[in-house]
């Protein structure tokens, strides 16, 4: 459900991975993220690329020598997206259970 919640023909980060590249490998590649997910809630350890990110700035209208013209965007791991929404999905489902009626 969290992989089909991400979009598609987004720009990667430094990995060059892709919500694309994650819908397309099929259960081979979610056995080995399923494996990561476990380790990083067991272990309570994220990978080092989860802990980087990188900043790029689109123009958008008018002058391009004002920096109020430019709009941040912040490239994140697909990967690490992926797993935030599985858990958001999950605390999603319990806090509605937990809702008064």
């Amino acid at each position: 459900m969290a992989l089909e919640q991400l979009k598609n023909n987004k720009a990667s980060d430094e990995d060059g991975i892709t919500s694309d590249h994650l819908k397309t490998g099929g259960t081979p590649v979610l056995k080995v993220l399923q494996k990561l997910f476990n380790t990083v809630l067991l272990e309570d350890v994220t990978p080092e690329a989860w802990n980087r990110s990188a900043v790029v700035f689109f123009f958008e209208k008018r002058d391009n020598t004002l920096l109020k013209n430019y709009r941040p965007i912040l490239l994140l791991s697909h990967i690490y997206k992926l797993f935030f929404r599985a858990i958001a999905n999950r605390l999603t489902g319990k806090f509605d259970d937990f809702q008064p009626a």
